[in-house]
């Protein structure tokens, strides 16, 4: 599948790879690194030879949610997926980098027994093997990296909704985390809550600025 749209994904590598011997492609992007609240998403999508080609998938961040969640029904539907999770508290131990990597670490060991070749979306300070390559900006080039970003937004996204109900005030189901205008308004109004990541600059500056009223 060559798109003819260039801002589109293609399978092109995938295919290149799997011509080489490699028994699947599993494409691997995160989702939630820049945001302020929640924990942050991994997604892993196997791509074969015989894998349905979706329509108009492409990096999460570009596609409505109406059009994500079409999309995430019928990969999961048809296409087998893993989703990893990194927990706010497992950010604030040891930071949203390391947390990431270890999610990849997990996808790789979970998948190994298949013998495929990762495509990773991004650039990490280690190496992840031999059958690895990242990929800055992959989720904009090519097709499994895109799905594996939409497989991890829509259930970020579903997660920060349920966090809202949860604690309710902060808008969570608004603006899922990220550092928007209204989220900003809801710290100033309602201070740091416990989903918040305590290591974010912005964060760390709220919590400043409470403990400073607080020793008056």
């Amino acid at each position: 599948m060559k798109s003819q749209n260039k801002n589109i994904p293609d399978n092109l590598l995938e295919l290149e790879l799997l011509n080489k011997g490699y028994s699947c492609i599993v494409g691997i992007d995160e989702v939630g690194r820049g945001c302020w609240a929640g924990p942050v998403y991994l997604g892993a999508v196997v791509y074969r030879l015989d894998s349905e080609i979706i329509p108009d998938v492409n990096d999460s961040k570009l596609l409505s949610a109406k059009k994500r969640e079409f999309i995430y029904t019928k990969i999961a539907k048809n296409t087998q997926y893993h989703v990893e999770v990194g927990s706010v508290e497992m950010i604030n131990q040891i930071g949203i980098g390391k947390s990431i990597t270890k999610l990849v670490e997990n996808v790789i060991e979970k998948f190994n027994n298949l013998s495929p070749y990762y495509l990773i979306d991004g650039q990490f300070s280690r190496d992840f093997g031999p059958n690895t390559r990242q990929i800055i900006k992959g989720d904009m080039k090519h097709y499994s990296i895109a799905a594996a970003s939409i497989m991890a937004k829509v259930e970020r996204d579903n997660l920060m909704v349920i966090l809202d109900q949860k604690y309710p005030g902060w808008q969570f189901a608004k603006h899922k985390g990220y550092g928007t205008t209204s989220h900003i308004e809801a710290l100033d109004k309602l201070g740091v809550s416990v989903v918040h990541r305590l290591n974010y600059k912005p964060i760390m500056a709220y919590l400043d600025v409470s403990k400073q009223k607080t020793n008056r």
